[in-house]
């Protein structure tokens, strides 16, 4: 019988072990940069860049998109050159997945592909904006590879350099890697937790609406403890449920609210825009400020909302007294047209980046609507991210019309935020609920 020596069994072991351990080291540290970047371009570039939305408020103009452009570039690129340098995988697989992932982030940014060149941005400038991303990894990863290839043929320099007092005492990037990776963990399984209850108190309700003459679909998220107990909750409308990330960030925004104490416990019902947000949200007639026919049905959509949704949830849910709308883009310019022309209907009214310039009629009627008085309290909520144009102009007309305004009964807010137009959902919601609550008490 032939005898195994331990030691070279053990030793084969760790080699077979060896490169699984430095596949997923690597794999790591390539998600954790690909988190890493999107994070600081998020933080830098749209809080960095609401200096020109504030110095140019009406026309942001080429040089606002041109170092937006830039400087997203430059920190993709710094991404991918970091995933290069410390990861042993081709240039090629290290660096191009930071691309790909600013690539999809941009992607839910803009709010899909509906939202290009008709969202306050320039057409190219989206256009640009989607490959800027890949083609900073693409020029770091043909960078690289032409480094390496000169390095084979020249001579290695084996003299070290000495790094600077000051910067030796900077945090190793071995240690960034760890505590990113760590908060990154606490908030992914926070995050999931949150998505598991939230979806085991979501239920799908669909109605047969004669007024639409179509079926249309609605997830309600109840609050937790809603089966334990007999009360009745306030009910938030949501203009946006078709895009499932709308739908559980009110849901969420509602819940760790009311886990803080700041607002109570609510429910949150999402109307699935079925692709019909164009029809349903703009009004009969209406003409978009350059011209465009943007004619819609947004007065049938409003007896859908009255006659039969909230009829339906008041049927099927024990809801309070007080009622929400809110929207975003489209929906926000609904609910804005909602507020001024069926004010009794809702007591709170949240505009997150309203399109008012999709028509030409939607300021003067905004100003003509919110100056009619008002016998119950009501609640309007307006913000905006980094749109330019018209869009901006248009916004800062109405947000002169709310300040100025002597109405008895209404309370407003109007708020900016260095965001692009698709996240500006995501302080409103927060701060439209505790604001409500704040003045409304619970």
């Amino acid at each position: 019988m032939t005898r195994i020596n331990p030691v070279i069994y053990n030793n084969n072991k760790l080699r077979q072990i060896g490169p699984n351990l430095n596949a997923i080291k690597n794999i790591i540290i390539v998600l954790t940069l690909c988190a890493l970047t999107v994070t600081i371009a998020w933080f830098s570039v749209f809080n960095l860049l609401g200096i020109f939305i504030d110095t140019a408020p009406y026309s942001v103009g080429n040089s606002f998109y041109l170092t937006e452009i830039m400087l997203t570039f430059s920190l993709y690129a710094l991404g991918s050159y970091l995933a290069i340098r410390y990861t042993t995988f081709h240039p090629l697989v290290a660096a191009l997945p930071v691309g790909i992932t600013g690539l999809v982030f941009y992607y839910i940014e803009l709010g899909g592909l509906d939202c290009v060149g008709v969202c306050g941005m320039p057409l190219w400038y989206d256009v640009v904006s989607f490959f800027k991303h890949l083609f900073a990894s693409t020029l770091i990863i043909f960078l690289s590879l032409i480094k390496k290839r000169s390095s084979k043929t020249s001579p290695i320099n084996s003299e070290s350099v000495e790094r600077p007092y000051w910067f030796s005492k900077l945090p190793s990037v071995k240690s960034i890697f760890i505590t990113f990776c760590l908060l990154s963990a606490g908030l992914f399984i926070g995050g999931a937790m949150l998505f598991v209850e939230l979806s085991e108190n979501k239920k799908t309700v669909v109605l047969s609406s004669k007024v639409l003459k179509e079926q249309r679909k609605v997830s309600v998220f109840l609050p937790s403890g809603y089966v334990d107990d007999d009360k009745s909750y306030d009910v938030l409308y949501t203009l946006d449920g078709e895009n499932p990330q709308h739908n559980y960030l009110a849901a969420a925004t509602a819940k760790i609210l009311a886990s803080l104490g700041i607002i109570p416990d609510i429910i949150v019902v999402a109307i699935d825009g079925q692709g019909m947000r164009q029809r349903d949200f703009r009004r009969k007639g209406a003409v978009a400020v350059d011209g465009r026919k943007t004619s819609g049905e947004a007065a049938q959509f409003q007896l859908f909302l009255e006659n039969e949704l909230i009829p339906n949830i008041t049927d099927k849910f024990r809801t309070g007294n007080r009622k929400f709308l809110a929207g975003h883009s489209y929906g926000a310019l609904y609910t804005a047209y909602s507020f001024t022309e069926h004010r009794e209907v809702f007591d709170g009214y949240f505009c997150f980046s309203p399109s008012f310039e999709d028509s030409n009629s939607s300021v003067m009627s905004f100003k003509n609507g919110l100056n009619e008085q008002v016998s119950d309290k009501k609640f309007i909520y307006l913000n905006l991210g980094l749109e330019g144009g018209k869009m901006r102009e248009l916004f800062k007309q109405v947000e002169s019309f709310v300040v100025n305004n002597q109405v008895d009964n209404l309370d407003s807010k109007v708020s900016y935020y260095s965001l692009p137009h698709a996240l500006v959902m995501i302080p409103g919601y927060f701060e439209a609920l505790s604001r409500f609550y704040k003045h409304k008490g619970n």
